[in-house]
């Protein structure tokens, strides 16, 4: 079965940076089951990611990676995430701030961190659900604005979403 979604363009600034954020939300997926997914398009398509839905209900057990304060640089336990991942030791991710230190910043080259961090780790964050809380680093000096455009948790507060905020 071919399940095709169209998503939505975010572009915010951030300093001189104009940066463009896709987004799309899959409604109506049945549990327990698997998809596979690309994103892309005319010009290009990602190659081949899967994830799978939870089981019906709220009866199941699940186990969850929580962590908090890693970072690109100096990121000694990426190696060991990426191997849990790879033996299926957790069903989801919560992450409790400090993402990438700092998910605005560039390096000595001249690369965003945070895009270096996600492409590093999106053969995790491709197939798990990633749930992110804002820490202390995700304060950019513009409102967490790397945060609330990078990311889509669920729920929405006041008619619309906001990562800081669930419900």
């Amino acid at each position: 079965m071919i399940y095709k979604h169209i998503g939505h363009t975010t572009v915010f600034k951030f300093w001189l940076e104009t940066r463009y954020v896709h987004t799309a939300t899959l409604p109506s997926l049945s549990p327990d089951t698997v998809y596979y997914y690309k994103v892309g398009t005319a010009d290009g398509w990602s190659k081949q990611f899967q994830f799978k839905t939870f089981p019906a209900g709220n009866d199941f057990k699940f186990r969850v990676c929580v962590f908090g304060d890693l970072g690109y640089h100096h990121g000694n336990s990426i190696p060991d995430l990426m191997e849990a991942a790879q033996k299926n030791w957790f069903d989801m991710i919560i992450h409790v701030g400090d993402i990438a230190y700092d998910l605005h910043k560039t390096d000595d080259d001249g690369h965003n961190i945070g895009d270096k961090y996600m492409r590093e780790l999106e053969p995790i964050f491709s197939r798990y659900p990633y749930m992110v809380i804002a820490g202390n680093h995700e304060n950019d000096k513009l409102n967490f604005s790397h945060f609330h455009n990078r990311f889509r948790m669920p729920g929405e507060v006041g008619g619309h979403h906001n990562n800081q905020y669930y419900r």
